[in-house]
């Protein structure tokens, strides 16, 4: 018991570490802006809505998360009940995303995106990863386009063989 314990608290840590690195990353392209992190940060984990989050509510909602997972109500996460909830988190994300690009591209407002809507052949993102203009995507600029000269996607950090940018 006390191990399951130590096991969801690493789960769910792991999970407030990764949404605090998500609020502090700025937006990606398709992606949430920062201000719609935050929002989702102080959403989940500000439970009385006093615009912040302490302790006791991440641990409110880590028993919340907790007892919604188990499903047999044996105290204790099985394999399947890892995997349920991790689906269903992220079906939640994937569902978030479909509905900013309908209403980012859903021109006729019919819920649907059509070939047009959804652009046929390659788009603005082959043009800017094809640096030479020739229509003709190569491996290298395929490599340039992602990891940046500075880092990944263009920043500074790692590339795909270890530091970059120094």
């Amino acid at each position: 018991m006390k191990r399951t314990h130590i096991a969801l608290a690493v789960l769910v840590s792991a999970g407030v570490v990764a949404a605090g690195v998500a609020v502090g990353k700025s937006g990606h392209r398709g992606g949430p802006d920062r201000g719609e992190r935050i929002e989702r940060l102080f959403d989940r984990f500000d439970a009385n809505g006093d615009d912040a989050i302490t302790r006791d509510e991440i641990a409110q909602v880590r028993g919340e998360r907790f007892t919604a997972s188990d499903v047999d109500g044996d105290g204790a996460l099985s394999r399947e009940e890892l995997i349920d909830a991790a689906l269903e988190r992220m079906r939640q994300r994937v569902e978030r995303r479909v509905d900013r690009r309908l209403a980012w591209a859903d021109a006729d407002g019919d819920g649907k995106l059509s070939e047009t809507e959804l652009g046929s052949g390659p788009g603005r993102r082959f043009a800017r990863m094809d640096r030479d203009g020739d229509g003709v995507l190569t491996r290298e600029e395929a490599q340039e386009a992602r990891w940046g000269r500075g880092g990944h996607k263009g920043g500074r950090g790692y590339g795909p063989r270890g530091p970059v940018g120094e």
